[in-house]
């Protein structure tokens, strides 16, 4: 009896080491695997991120939900699916949970030889951020009016380059976020998040604050340094 419990023991345990052992680091309890870091352009992507190769037909499975990134032309864009070539990475800051995004459509509307014509933004960018992300307090709010009539001069208001009674302003505040306070008769008031530490916040320079980006914030570990102190 004892022998055969012994040998029952023995295989047991020629079992169990028989497969193979994962990696205790390999997945992270908050979901998804830590790849290997890469670069993309001047972009390093690592953890929480994850690139998506070119040719992905699904999801990768390294990195966190909502994380992926693409590389377009050594370019790097937050999105999964191949045809959001919308929001470029300019910078990562991982000591601090926070990247700097350029809205590079709303960039390319103004612009007088656009095929699709001249247009300024109508769609909120809070509106294409997946909800792990979250639009930094510090930066500046750039409005865009698009109106059904001109608009007398002054108020910091300054014509965009496509006219048709499309406007743009900076708010006077930071921490603005009342909409009312945005509100003119006759106009579709549409906010546009920027960081403007390239450039003066001023709302002759629209063009060039929209192409500098804005800053982004994700959920950090407790363990990480949140904050930072970023150029104004």
């Amino acid at each position: 009896m004892a022998s055969t419990l012994l040998l029952f023991l023995i295989s047991s345990m020629w079992v169990a080491l028989s497969f193979p052992l994962m990696p205790a680091a390999a997945a992270d309890e908050q979901g998804g695997e830590h790849c290997q870091p890469v670069r993309c352009g001047n972009v390093s992507v690592r953890f929480p991120f994850g690139r998506v190769p070119e040719d992905a037909a699904v999801q990768n499975s390294c990195g966190k939900t909502g994380f992926q990134v693409r590389c377009r032309d050594n370019t790097p864009y937050l999105g999964y699916y191949q045809t959001e070539f919308f929001k470029e990475i300019l910078n990562i800051f991982y000591d601090n949970a926070s990247l700097l995004i350029a809205e590079i459509d709303k960039a390319h509307g103004f612009n007088l030889s656009n095929p699709k014509g001249c247009h300024s933004p109508k769609d909120n960018t809070s509106s294409g951020l997946g909800p792990q992300f979250s639009i930094s307090p510090v930066n500046h709010k750039l409005i865009v009016y698009n109106c059904t009539k001109p608009l007398p001069p002054g108020g910091g208001l300054v014509e965009t380059m496509c006219r048709h009674n499309t406007y743009v302003r900076v708010a006077a505040e930071r921490s603005d976020d009342g909409y009312g306070s945005y509100f003119l008769d006759r106009c579709m008031a549409t906010v546009v998040p920027v960081l403007g530490w390239s450039v003066k916040a001023n709302a002759i320079n629209y063009e060039q604050l929209i192409r500098g980006g804005f800053l982004v914030t994700w959920q950090s570990p407790p363990s990480g340094n949140l904050y930072f102190t970023y150029p104004c």
